[in-house]
């Protein structure tokens, strides 16, 4: 019950430490708004989804718990990026985001669960 919480609890900070790293760190400067658009925001928020499943992919040997929080940190965030992607004028655009989080996670699903039955 504990180790669920703790995944859970490291995840959600991870989605939220890549979300609000983006608006603080990308200020949209040509438009000179404070915050980042739409579009910005979905792909640093997928960004960060990749590599946080790939860090938990990479410490699954040593630190379960951890890896199964950063996995989980990449799973919230990449809905946040899809999420987000549908504000964007442009369905496009959200496609290939929700093309790229779907692809991601087949992928982390194929590492973490059937890679070592074959």
């Amino acid at each position: 019950m504990l180790r669920g919480i703790y995944v859970l609890f490291v995840g959600c900070v991870l989605a939220a430490l890549a979300h609000a790293a983006v608006s603080w760190l990308l200020p949209h400067a040509a438009t000179g708004a404070t915050l980042p658009s739409d579009a910005d925001q979905a792909l640093a928020d997928l960004a960060a989804a990749i590599v946080y499943m790939a860090i938990g992919l990479s410490l699954h040997s040593r630190f379960e718990e951890l890896a199964d929080g950063f996995v989980a940190g990449g799973m919230f965030a990449a809905v946040t990026a899809v999420v987000i992607s549908f504000g964007t004028d442009t369905s496009g655009f959200s496609f290939a985001v929700l093309a790229i989080a779907l692809v991601a996670a087949i992928l982390l699903g194929y590492f973490r669960f059937f890679r070592h039955r074959a």
